[in-house]
């Protein structure tokens, strides 16, 4: 009976579960939320039907505590309209009831609620029945993984969809021209990840020898192989299978309608016929740690500018990352402010990480010459040699990057600016712009920094990055300068 206690056992242990819990009484909402997020479940509070669905809406939980009397929108209409989106195995709902409303809580029962619990809330016994209902939850989400190997596209997948067995699609998050991205949820921990899965039908085109596979395989090795907290973490990576094999990538958008505004390869690809297709319509994708808060083209998009102290905060972190993977042989090579997300994370001031290793350079790939064609990189944040398309590139256009951003965080514009791609081209090959200290007398200082790494000639910037961070320290303000002093000796 739906009074009594489950018989069946399952393990009280949260496994990160996200909650949702929903109650219009402040002191209650408190009291269920702290314990509950004592006993390590992820809680959100609402506390009205709207703000609840609005929440829903947002992000995908593991199970909703929904009590039934609140005012403008009962729990039962908030239950009857997550019964139109979610069955009670996707999403378990709790409901709280005082034990005088029995026919709130039979028409609860019957619009699809799990479970119920009586005020005054017994919090053992609340624990326990949600125990039982998340542990079924994860029961039913791994029998579905079992039979949704296969998806149909890899440019929509919808929210629940199971790749690999692994991971359970919440919701997409970014696309470029030739991949996607998805916040997903890994099956066997709970935890929240960045899924990011190339294009079925840039796959497709271009074969397992092809430019988007090398740049897909590339990234995945990048930040496989270097381990600083500046640069996003790799934890997986797999294939996944499409459902129809090579048929189903008609499904799918046409290549790069969501491109930015990077210049890189020809895009003569796709026109060219694919190579012999395999049986088996297989997509790579990887798995990163997830991000939450903006990147700093946002930022600067919303601030126009910052002060010194903000922007060397952000840049000392950038730097060391950076220089970490020079230290490795790797050049990012389209280093610029959309490329630099912020992470809100435990520490006081948002985490800076490098993104977008696609056109990255390896030292040890000997068949650059052959993969790139053109210009690599974005043309405002270009070095002259790579806008006159020079193929010996080094760590030091990323040095140069690095100097624009750098400037841009300070005066609100960029160093180089023109109607078009191929004008701007030609201000950076000419190696002329507005100096920094007489657009702002404040950065006077820093201002030759900026002109010294952004030199249109190589060999005239800084020997590498921790000499032009240390160049930088040496104008920082004194707090900034105590805390990022011994990360340039690393």
């Amino acid at each position: 009976m739906p009074g009594d206690l489950p018989q069946t056992t399952f393990t009280a242990e949260p496994h990160g579960e996200r909650l949702l819990v929903v109650d219009d009484n402040q002191d209650n909402l408190d009291m269920l939320a702290r314990r509950l997020k004592r006993r390590g479940y992820e809680i959100t509070t609402a506390q009205s039907g709207p703000e609840a669905l609005a929440a829903v809406a947002r992000l995908r939980y593991d199970a909703i505590v929904l009590d039934i009397n609140m005012p403008a929108m009962s729990g039962l209409d908030v239950l009857r309209e997550l019964r139109r989106h979610y069955s009670k195995l996707e999403l378990p709902v709790l409901m709280a009831t005082a034990r005088s409303e029995s026919d709130d809580m039979v028409e609860a029962l019957s619009l699809g609620a799990n479970d119920y619990v009586t005020k005054p809330l017994n919090f053992a016994e609340v624990v326990a029945r949600l125990a039982t209902h998340l542990a079924l939850r994860r029961e039913f989400t791994a029998m579905r993984g079992e039979v949704a190997s296969k998806v149909r596209s890899t440019d929509a997948m919808v929210t629940g969809t199971v790749v690999d067995r692994r991971y359970e699609i919440e919701c997409q998050i970014g696309h470029g021209g030739f991949a996607v991205v998805y916040r997903a949820r890994q099956l066997s921990t709970g935890q929240a990840v960045a899924l990011k899965v190339l294009r079925a039908r840039r796959a497709m085109r271009a074969g397992a020898d092809g430019i988007e596979y090398t740049r897909f395989r590339r990234e995945m090795q990048v930040i496989g192989a270097v381990k600083h907290p500046a640069i996003v973490r790799l934890i997986d990576s797999g294939s996944l299978e499409l459902e129809g094999g090579w048929s189903s990538f008609d499904d799918e958008t046409p290549d790069g309608s969501t491109q930015t505004n990077a210049v890189t390869e020809d895009s003569s690809s796709d026109h060219v016929a694919p190579a012999m297709l395999p049986p088996t319509a297989r997509v790579p994708f990887f798995v990163m740690e997830c991000l939450e808060g903006e990147t700093l083209a946002q930022l600067l998009e919303r601030d126009q500018k910052l002060s010194l102290e903000d922007t060397l905060e952000l840049f000392f972190p950038i730097i060391g990352g950076v220089h970490a993977l020079h230290r490795r042989g790797i050049v990012h090579r389209d280093i610029k402010p959309s490329n630099v997300f912020l992470h809100d994370g435990d520490q006081r001031r948002p985490q800076p990480k490098v993104l977008d290793f696609g056109i990255a350079k390896l030292k040890s790939e000997e068949a650059e010459e052959q993969m790139t064609v053109g210009f690599v990189g974005t043309p405002s944040y270009m070095s002259p040699e790579q806008a006159l398309g020079e193929r010996d590139i080094d760590a030091r256009c990323d040095q140069y990057a690095l100097g624009v951003m750098l400037y841009e965080c300070l005066c609100g514009q960029r160093p180089f600016t023109a109607d078009n791609y191929t004008q701007v081209l030609l201000l950076v090959t000419a190696g002329e712009f507005t100096s920094l200290a007489k657009l702002s007398a404040e950065h006077e200082q820093v201002s030759g920094i900026i002109e010294k790494a952004m030199h249109r000639e190589r060999a005239h910037r800084y020997a590498d990055l921790q000499d032009f961070g240390r160049a930088l320290l040496e104008v920082a303000p004194e707090s900034v300068r105590a805390r990022w002093r011994g990360s340039l000796d690393e």
